[in-house]
C-alpha cells in the first residue's frame, strides 16, 4: 500500500492503515482491493487466471508446497520472486481466518480435487453478497451465449461424462 499506485485518499477515507498487520488486511480486504490494483491482482480468483478448467495445465501447485514453484521455474530457466515474509493460518485471529476462508470459498470449491475441504472444516458458507475472490474481477463461470458455464475439474468432468456418454445408447 506504500506504492504510488495505491489510492492514498481512499485509504484515508476508509480509515485503514497504509501498512496493516495481517488481521487488519484480511478483515478489510475489500477496502484494500478498492485502493490498489496490485492487491486486486494478488487476491483475485484463481479462475480469473486459469479459466474455468485446469485440463490444459501440466501441474497444479498446492499452496503449502509453494517452495516447489521456485524449483520448477528454476529448472525451466526462469526466476520466481518469493515473498520476504510468510504467513499461515496460525498467524491469524479466528475472525480473520474465518473471513479469509469465506473470501476464498469459491476457489476452494473449484480446487476441490487438490484440497481436502474436511481438513479446513469444509468449504465455508457465505452470503452471495459477501466479498469473495470472484468479486475482484468477476466470475468467469457466468452466463455466456444464453447458458451458464461451470468450472471443470477432473472430478466434475468425470461426473459429467458419466451422465452423458460419448456414444448415444441404442444408436450403435
Amino acid at each position: 500500500m506504500t506504492r504510488p499506485s495505491a489510492d492514498k485518499d481512499k485509504l484515508e477515507g476508509f480509515g485503514i492503515p497504509v501498512d496493516p498487520d495481517l488481521d487488519t488486511f484480511i478483515l478489510n480486504i475489500e477496502k484494500y482491493c478498492a485502493c490498489s490494483w496490485e492487491v486486486r491482482f494478488h487476491v483475485a480468483s484463481v479462475r480469473h487466471f486459469t479459466g474455468s478448467n485446469l485440463f490444459q495445465f501440466e501441474r497444479v501447485f498446492r499452496f503449502e508446497r509453494m517452495d516447489e514453484v521456485g524449483a520448477f521455474f528454476s529448472a525451466l530457466g526462469g526466476r520466481v520472486q518469493a515473498a520476504a515474509t510468510k504467513f499461515g493460518p496460525s498467524d491469524m485471529s479466528p475472525e480473520a481466518l474465518a473471513k479469509a476462508m469465506r473470501f476464498c470459498r469459491y476457489d476452494y470449491g473449484f480446487l476441490v480435487d487438490y484440497y481436502d475441504p474436511g481438513r479446513w472444516g469444509g468449504i465455508p458458507e457465505g452470503d452471495a453478497g459477501e466479498p469473495s475472490t470472484l468479486h475482484v474481477y468477476g466470475d468467469p463461470a457466468a452466463w455466456r451465449d444464453g447458458r451458464l458455464i461451470f468450472p471443470r475439474t477432473p472430478r466434475n468432468l468425470l461426473h459429467f461424462m458419466s451422465k452423458r456418454p460419448l456414444v448415444e445408447r441404442g444408436l450403435v
